[in-house]
């Protein structure tokens, strides 16, 4: 379980009660009576909850990516999303940056 992970994106003030009820339920590791309420309140179910979670599971798998391609890589090889500035290069010892697709 992971503690801070509250999936709501376009929630409306109403939905506060279920939301806080939903969170309880969580934290009393009650899983499937959460998944319920989630399935009996139409509200809830047609906003943003799955793609939160989806995108939560893609950065997960992104950030392993990066792990798993540094760890395996040449010496002078650095893999990274975002451009990395020549001091961190430096400092690293590495002489090329590779941006994962």
């Amino acid at each position: 379980m992971i503690p801070d992970f509250k999936p709501y994106n376009d929630v409306a003030l109403s939905d506060m009660d279920a939301i806080t009820e939903h969170n309880n339920l969580i934290n009393q590791f009650k899983y499937a009576e959460a998944t319920q309420k989630i399935i009996n309140n139409g509200s809830l179910k047609t906003k943003g909850l799955r793609s939160s979670f989806f995108n939560l599971i893609e950065n997960k798998i992104r950030e392993l990516q990066l792990y798993c391609l540094n760890r395996t890589a040449e010496p002078q090889l650095y893999y990274s999303f975002e451009e990395p500035d020549l001091e961190f290069m430096r400092e690293q010892n590495k002489t090329f940056w590779i941006k994962p697709l």
